[in-house]
């Protein structure tokens, strides 16, 4: 049986994981499952902390663990996981076909890939290649999350919601029938797969969810073999640690199949000791105050600030009995509880700690009077439910909020405080504490700024954008996107002066404070563009391509330019009258002086050759693995890291494009054959994912990282940026395409409801926004300061709906 292990402190966790890995034999690798990197480099840190050593640790995500244990039940049949860029390229492929018919079912998705009003064909494939990527990740939540209600339903051949013929459910049920139904592509390949004797088959394709379904049908004789031969051998351990949610399917694949093959321990964060799956969020207690408003209203007569609308609206806060937090903030963590007590029956080890009292003695107790911060995280712990009076705490700087004019200033605030909590307190150090922002596009240039220029502060940085990487990822992007632009001079020189082009072509060799060679003369190159009326185009004909037909002479492109430096370098301006003919073409050459002739050969030969390796990519079909082996030579010819520290994000590029061999699987017919357009935008989707990380995480400096789910690391100071309203939570936006959204009849009606609107383990973004800020308090120690920017132009705005409630004690 699963063994749950809670506390509402997660390094009071790590004392059962090191209890268990003391039990293995030291030569065995132990695996730990953890939701991202951050939280595998503190168990790390903090297993070394407690045993002296951490050694043999396997870090792996669930998923990865989930299919390794199916991979040994399975073990008779060559698999891969279906990966969602093949999942998106086939949903390409079937889109375009669907779009040729004349079929109304299609109709909305034409009217919106190819809308009356005019648009490129480069805008169009853009618009196709997004729906078929959010397609891919829809068509995968129902997997995990609506299998039972939709797929079985789409795999009988019937709709689950919407009965109507030309319903959006009807054209996705369409679509997802065309890949993995009975007769679906991936059904046909992998039939195929199966059946092929020869030498260079592929493998059949699978989802996760389709792998546990597969092991459940055909092995359910050898499952109860099995299970009862590993009943009486030791199974090997498994620990999950840090994973704040789970999905239906999660649940399902960890108690249905992993729990047999595996000793799974679950080591996860409960910020209250209590039982509290039964606290309903606010949506729920107005829910629920409406279906009882008969019965309860002569329980609220006595209340005189109550009025006849609050008592409609269901606003019963003001009576609620429960924890506020818990309500407002803790659905996801609740529901992951409750889900995970009855997968172990109720069995469970608590972990939990009071909160801490930091303050100092007060002139008029006897005791320390305890900090707002850690009162918040006792309430919570202890299910404190909503004060008639308040506790009337003494403000201190365990709880601060501050509102600033801009995010420049946001920062600089946040420096000087952290400068000064060091000087002033001897217990905290530069990594124990944190700065997380909500939007890492706009504040990492400011923290940068700031923390290095102005006040000196070290810090390691997580999910970065930018810096040197960004420069080499501008540089690929505007490689590549060449051959859809006019080859403007700007086209050009935007893609030359990125010093990731620069270092791959610049002669200078630095030897100590010396450099030898000859630099490319970068603005001379500039001057001659200009002196040649250089503007568009490649020659004449490209021109003509492009719409330029008022042209009657060689005018304005690269083609003329050359050919003007050329001569120049042949003879001299002084002969004859300085025009040359060629054909019915007039050529004046340009007054080259000597001196500039090999300056004026690099770049000629440069922007020829840059020219002549793009110039025909849009009119290539190749298939996923040829594309690939030759974008990564073009990265390669053009491209250079500027400093070592980058080579990582080069080598990250160049195995990006290798990548594109994954597109040409799940199609019987064999490699696929794909315009460059497509190539390219799976390009960009894959650039889109990339992040920077830069210093040693909690080993050195001030931790600044985004605020991502799953992250409940303590650290004794931590600092939120961008808590403006509208900002965080991040607000809920409904999408007219998951078919999650669509209320279900519940017949007969539960508890007066007659419409199921979601499931027990949904998580919308506004949730798990909340639940992150909940994880974030309670795993605070001394300061939470809580920022936002209270301008914006000659606007005020708003601190975060969520901060308030954090005053109402």
């Amino acid at each position: 049986m699963p063994l749950l292990h809670y506390s509402n402190r997660l390094e009071c966790l790590i004392v059962p994981l090191a209890q268990e890995l003391e039990k293995r034999d030291p030569f065995d690798s132990a695996e730990i499952v953890v939701p991202n990197f951050s939280l595998e480099k503190w168990i790390s840190l903090k297993l070394a902390q407690f045993q002296g050593i951490a050694a043999n640790l396997r870090f792996i995500t669930l998923e990865k663990a989930i299919n390794e244990g199916l991979q040994k039940k399975l073990s008779g049949r060559f698999y891969a996981l279906l990966k969602s860029e093949t999942t998106q390229c086939l949903l390409l492929e079937v889109l375009r076909k669907k779009l040729k018919t004349s079929d109304p079912l299609w109709l909305p998705v034409r009217s919106y890939i190819t809308p009356k009003t005019k648009l490129s064909p480069e805008a169009g494939e853009h618009r196709l290649y997004q729906l078929a990527g959010r397609l891919t990740h829809l068509f995968m939540e129902y997997e995990l999350s609506r299998n039972d209600e939709i797929l079985t339903h789409w795999l009988a051949g019937r709709n689950a919601f919407d009965q109507g013929p030309l319903g959006t459910e009807s054209w996705q049920r369409e679509l997802w029938s065309e890949l993995f139904g009975p007769e679906g592509k991936v059904t046909r390949h992998n039939r195929s797969a199966r059946q092929s004797k020869s030498v260079d088959f592929q493998p059949e394709l699978y989802t996760l969810p389709q792998l546990c379904r597969l092991y459940s049908s055909e092995s359910k004789q050898q499952n109860s073999i099995l299970y009862s031969q590993s009943s009486n051998n030791k199974l090997k351990p498994l620990h999950i640690f840090g994973v704040s949610y789970l999905s239906s399917f999660h649940q399902k694949a960890l108690t249905e199949q992993l729990a047999n093959l595996r000793d799974i321990h679950v080591y996860t964060l409960n910020p209250c000791m209590e039982f509290w799956e039964d606290v309903q969020s606010f949506g729920e207690s107005k829910a629920a105050a409406r279906r009882s408003l008969e019965a309860e209203r002569q329980r609220f007569e006595k209340y005189e600030v109550l009025s006849e609308t609050e008592i409609e609206m269901g606003e019963l806060f003001q009576d609620e009995e429960d924890n506020p937090f818990l309500q407002a903030w803790g659905r996801p963590g609740r529901e992951n509880i409750k889900l995970l007590n009855q997968w172990s029956a109720w069995c469970f080890e608590p972990w939990f700690a009071d909160a801490d009292s930091s303050a100092a003695q007060t002139e008029n107790s006897e005791k320390p009077q305890q900090s707002v911060l850690n009162q918040l995280q006792q309430d919570i712990l202890f299910r404190e439910p909503r004060r008639a009076e308040p506790l009337n705490l003494e403000q201190d700087e365990s709880l601060v909020v501050l509102a600033s004019a801009n995010p420049r200033r946001e920062v600089e605030a946040v420096a000087s405080l952290i400068w000064d909590w060091i000087r002033r307190d001897p217990d905290l150090q530069l990594n124990e504490c944190a700065l997380i922002v909500h939007d890492m596009e706009l504040y990492q240039h400011e923290i940068e700024q700031v923390f290095e220029s102005i006040y000196n502060l070290p810090y390691h940085l997580i999910d970065g954008i930018s810096g040197s990487a960004s420069r080499l990822e501008d540089a690929a992007n505007s490689l590549l996107g060449l051959c859809f632009t006019e080859y403007t001079r700007r086209d050009i020189f935007s893609l030359i002066n990125n010093p990731c082009f620069l270092q791959k072509f610049d002669d200078t060799v630095s030897a100590g404070k010396n450099s030898y060679g000859e630099p490319l003369q970068i603005q001379q190159w500039l001057q001659w563009a200009d002196e040649l009326n250089v503007f568009y185009g490649i020659d004449r004909k490209s021109q003509e391509e492009q719409g330029y037909l008022h042209l009657e002479h060689d005018i304005y492109h690269w083609e003329q330019a050359f050919q003007r430096l050329t001569l120049g370098e042949m003879v001299s301006a002084e002969e004859g009258n300085g025009i040359f003919s060629n054909g019915d073409q007039q050529i004046v050459p340009v007054d080259l002086a000597e001196e500039w002739s090999a300056e004026a050969a690099r770049f000629m030969l440069i922007v020829r050759s840059l020219i002549a390796d793009t110039r025909d990519l849009p009119k290539w079909k190749m298939c996923g693995k040829d594309w690939g082996r030759y974008l990564q030579t073009l990265l390669k010819t053009y491209l250079r890291p500027i400093e070592e520290a980058d080579e990582e994000a080069f080598q990250n590029l160049l195995r990006n494009v290798l990548a594109f061999r994954d597109l040409d699987l799940g199609d019987e017919s064999g490699p696929r054959q794909f315009s460059f357009s497509t190539i390219f935008e799976f390009f960009k989707q894959k650039q889109q994912s990339a992040t920077v990380h830069r210093g040693h995480y909690l080993a050195e400096g001030v931790t600044v990282s985004s605020f991502k789910p799953m992250r409940p690391i303590p650290f004794k100071a931590v600092f939120l940026l961008g808590m403006g309203e509208g900002l965080f939570p991040t607000p809920y936006r409904r999408d007219n395409l998951d078919l999650r959204h669509i209320p279900v009849n519940l017949n007969p009606a539960l508890e007066g409801q007659a419409l199921r609107e979601r499931r027990l383990g949904d998580v919308s973004v506004t949730e798990r926004d909340r639940y992150m800020f909940l994880e974030t308090l309670v795993s605070t120690r001394k300061h939470l300061v809580l920022s936002y920017v209270s301008r914006n132009d000659r606007t005020v705005q708003m601190m975060s709906s969520i901060l308030p409630q954090s005053f109402k004690l």
